[in-house]
């Protein structure tokens, strides 16, 4: 940065998950300011400016615009047990969507017999590795005295069980929000994100288990917003 003459540079990238994690990692470390988007409103600010040529300048050129003309929050690495938390979500949700394939594959009118039996292990399989998981996630929080507490003050909201609350905690980031409202817009963006990215083929299980984070989340009242902000 210094040889190109920039001073100060604010640095903007796009999501990409495992991909961009370590790059804005590596940026924080090194003592710059650096932002992560959403690809949602760049493809969105892209088509605002009618850009149609795809090549990695003009994507370059269109998120260094984006993050010129918007006030971005700094991203800020994320602490290991929120990590591991999150990391353990994730996997339960590829398990229990694997788990409702399989499911779907019993419904079949005829179906081998060794077939059923093989389909039937893999499932008791994948059921195990869930419980097991789901208590190593029970763990972190129960050892975290600030996820034990934000845990406590979400499984007080009426309808929510502590599967929800793990799935709320795994993928809520609370400091960034002043409302349940903007929680829930920041999740429904998420939400329609990840449907453009799988062409609309999201699971049904996936989609409810969001769609329900929403619903509730929206039903916090402020003190309970407050207690999970500042706590």
């Amino acid at each position: 940065m210094s040889s190109l003459g920039i001073e100060d540079p604010h640095i903007c990238l796009e999501a990409t998950g495992c991909y961009s994690e370590p790059v804005a990692d590596f940026l924080f470390n090194a003592r710059y300011k650096v932002s992560v988007v959403n690809p949602l409103p760049i493809k969105a600010f892209r088509m605002s400016k009618m850009i149609r040529q795809k090549t990695d300048r003009s994507d370059c050129e269109v998120i260094a615009n984006f993050c010129l003309q918007n006030d971005l929050r700094y991203w800020e690495p994320k602490s290991q047990t929120s990590k591991e938390l999150h990391e353990i979500n994730c996997r339960l949700d590829s398990l229990k969507m694997e788990l409702n394939r399989l499911n779907n594959q019993l419904e079949k009118s005829y179906l081998n017999e060794k077939v059923k039996k093989s389909i039937n292990e893999e499932m008791d399989f994948i059921k195990n590795q869930i419980k097991t998981l789901e208590i190593e996630a029970q763990q972190i929080v129960v050892q975290n005295k600030k996820l034990q507490r934000n845990f406590e003050i979400i499984t007080s909201i009426q309808g929510v069980g502590s599967k929800l609350a793990l799935a709320i905690l795994a993928d809520a980031d609370f400091e960034r929000f002043q409302n349940g409202r903007q929680y829930a817009a920041k999740k429904l963006t998420i939400l329609n994100t990840k449907l453009f990215r799988y062409g609309l083929l999201l699971t049904t299980v996936l989609q409810l288990k969001y769609l329900r984070i929403l619903c509730i989340v929206k039903l916090m009242n402020p003190l309970q917003i407050l207690q999970l902000k500042y706590l």
